[in-house]
């Protein structure tokens, strides 16, 4: 996770999800970003 610069305590992470229908076709795509809390150490 990238830090964030505001809450040192927390990351951000980038999800990108892809969705395909039966014939292999992309259907849907998107990007979402969450914060998350980081891991000491």
């Amino acid at each position: 996770a990238k830090a964030s610069n505001s809450q040192p305590k927390f990351g951000i992470v980038t999800w990108h999800t892809e969705g395909f229908n039966q014939r292999g076709e992309a259907v849907i795509a998107f990007r979402r970003t969450n914060l998350v809390r980081r891991r000491a150490g």
